[in-house]
């Protein structure tokens, strides 16, 4: 049985700034997320963690990175999985993460966007790979939607579900375990 310590990006340009931000626009994070990501390895100094895993966009390596250093764990061992990239929202890229929601709201989404159901396929492969790591405490860094489907998954919930689990906070920790 592994523990795994699910880890939202600190706080990004585009969070600060209220736009969607999804595979599709790589934002950097603000200096306050980087004092978030340190404030989340301190946190987490004496967890003693195994394996640190990353999607492989910048906001989730560099949040990653940060609370390697403060742990003291290497950079160069972080592993960076495609799997744990952040859905694709297609043309709603960068555009107001409220009309966005009025959109989907309004079951008026364009084509582009990778759907809950792909979404959640996409993350139930990835459990299969978490599970042949070493290790058993593995810190993940990842996306809000993609964590979301994580904690579906963990709860052996479907993928329309995803409305009732609440969002993961910028560089918050949730913890579950991996059978």
């Amino acid at each position: 049985m592994k523990t795994i310590y699910l880890i939202r990006h600190a706080e990004t340009e585009a969070l600060r700034d209220g736009l969607l931000a999804g595979s599709g626009f790589d934002t950097p994070l603000t200096e306050e997320g980087r004092s978030q990501a340190k404030e989340v390895g301190k946190l987490l100094a004496n967890y003693e963690i195994d394996t640190i895993v990353s999607s492989p966009m910048s906001r989730t390596r560099e949040t990653a990175g940060i609370i390697a250093t403060v742990i003291g764990y290497k950079q160069e061992n972080i592993q960076l999985n495609k799997l744990f990239v952040e859905r694709s929202y297609g043309p709603y890229e960068k555009i107001s993460f409220k009309e966005f929601v009025k959109e989907y709201e309004n079951n008026n989404l364009l084509d582009g966007v990778e759907t809950t159901e792909e979404l959640y396929e996409r993350v139930a492969r990835s459990f299969d790979w978490l599970r042949q790591l070493d290790g058993e405490r593995i810190l993940l860094v990842t996306h809000g939607s993609v964590g979301r489907m994580i904690i579906l998954l963990s709860q052996n919930k479907r993928h329309d579900e995803h409305k009732n689990i609440k969002s993961i906070g910028t560089a918050e920790v949730v913890e579950l375990t991996l059978d």
